[in-house]
């Protein structure tokens, strides 16, 4: 297991009232520099909530939420537009511009939000791309691609920013093995890279994997937050990840 760095992201006592539903529940957790939590759990333990609560796309009822000391939970407008481009978020279905370029989608937030030059972000672009085996794809539109694809040009796009941290919200749910297999290679190469990571997933080998800590919430609360191995002794865990890998 990595040494936990200075904090990058902290998230004291958050509560997150979604839909009518108490969906997060007094969570507290810590992501290290360079560290990789995973966060696994059963449909409904509040997971997904709570990684969109973090860049406040969904609002928190209550709690702190800070990035590498600055405090997001109590941002102001302008503020969280800066916070918030410092946080690499992936939600499950791509949300890339559809009318655009798969290059135009990363070099779009690069030059607009980073205020890079044109061919400051182009390159940069396109490392990226390369780096996750899709460069030869950057002139195509999200609709000319595979999901596994698309996935991956979401990610290249969160990377190419540089942020502090990546926020991925189960970025293989919704898509087919063979498309699963390509975007968990790719969550692989930037998990050895050495970036700050939270990660909700179910895939329980990458998540064994990679994990500096596991994580594993129910009824919206952590219940254990632990190295692999000794997550892997709590019982409720060993239930759970049995019963995903016989699915």
């Amino acid at each position: 297991m990595q040494a936990m760095g200075r904090p990058v992201l902290e998230v004291r006592d958050l509560h997150v009232h979604y839909k009518g539903h108490h969906a997060v529940r007094g969570v507290s957790l810590t992501v290290g520099d360079g560290e990789r939590l995973v966060v696994m759990g059963p449909s409904g333990a509040g997971k997904s909530t709570l990684v969109k609560a973090i860049p406040r796309l969904v609002e928190p009822t209550s709690g702190t939420i800070l990035l590498e000391g600055e405090c997001v939970s109590c941002a102001d407008r302008k503020t969280l537009r800066r916070l918030r481009a410092r946080m690499g978020y992936v939600p499950q279905s791509y949300s890339l511009f559809p009318h655009l370029r798969v290059i135009d989608n990363i070099v779009l937030p690069l030059v607009r939000v980073h205020k890079l030059p044109k061919k400051a972000a182009v390159e940069r672009a396109m490392r990226h791309l390369e780096m996750l085996g899709i460069g030869g794809l950057a002139s195509r539109y999200p609709a000319q691609l595979s999901g596994g694809q698309r996935q991956r040009a979401a990610l290249a796009r969160a990377l190419a920013l540089d942020p502090a941290i990546l926020l991925l919200d189960e970025p293989t749910s919704a898509l087919d093995p063979e498309s699963r297999s390509s975007v968990v290679d790719a969550l692989y190469r930037i998990a050895r890279s050495g970036r700050s990571m939270l990660i909700v997933t179910h895939e329980a080998d990458f998540a064994l994997q990679v994990a500096d800590r596991l994580v594993f919430m129910e009824e919206g609360r952590i219940v254990v937050m632990a190295p692999p191995g000794e997550a892997l002794r709590h019982e409720r865990v060993k239930q759970f990840l049995s019963s995903i890998l016989e699915n």
